[in-house]
């Protein structure tokens, strides 16, 4: 029984005399070496919304009843972050809205109708995004334009009287990825 009474003594009395520790525990921070990152979402991501953006060269196949089928080379320019100028030159290969796979197999070089034109664009909006934080200085968003267009070298095969003149234009841009863009308009001619 002496013996039960010493190993229990021995057993409850080893916890109290283990925990007394001396060790101080001390607390300190450290600055953040990290740069503060922006996260971007998606939509920032496939439309680039928050990239500024200057300057875009344009290449696009474009179809419509009244322009026809063709291609369309241009060149837009921000003269101030909600007004920007565009340049470009269309090669109508139809007079139709057609394929341009079949044009293209069945090219006539004397019957392409080069025109010419030039835009003035003002995205309405751009100033009021930007200010918000929503948009950068770039190619996205709302516009109206005024537009001239004028033929620089016509075929008269199918005797047209479509020529150059003025138009007002109502549509929405926007960049498509790196170096893509998308462009929607309705226009009186």
């Amino acid at each position: 029984m002496k013996s039960c009474l010493a190993t229990l003594a021995i057993l409850f009395s080893s916890p109290f005399s283990s925990a007394q520790d001396s060790i101080p525990v001390q607390f300190h921070q450290e600055t953040d070496t990290l740069v503060k990152q922006r996260f971007i979402d998606r939509y920032e991501n496939v439309f680039m919304t928050k990239v500024p953006t200057r300057h875009m060269f344009k290449a696009a196949a474009v179809g419509s009843e009244v322009q026809g089928a063709g291609i369309n080379l241009g060149y837009e320019y921000k003269l101030m972050p909600a007004v920007s100028v565009e340049a470009s030159v269309y090669a109508q290969l139809s007079r139709f809205n057609s394929s341009l796979a079949n044009e293209f197999i069945h090219l006539d070089t004397k019957r392409v109708d080069i025109w010419g034109s030039a835009k003035l664009r003002w995205y309405y909006r751009m100033n009021k995004r930007i200010k918000k934080g929503l948009n950068a200085n770039n190619f996205s968003g709302g516009y109206l334009a005024l537009a001239y267009e004028q033929p620089l070298r016509r075929d008269n095969v199918f005797g047209t009287k479509r020529i150059g003149g003025f138009s007002l234009l109502y549509g929405f841009q926007s960049r498509f990825f790196n170096h893509g863009f998308i462009d929607f308009a309705l226009g009186i001619y």
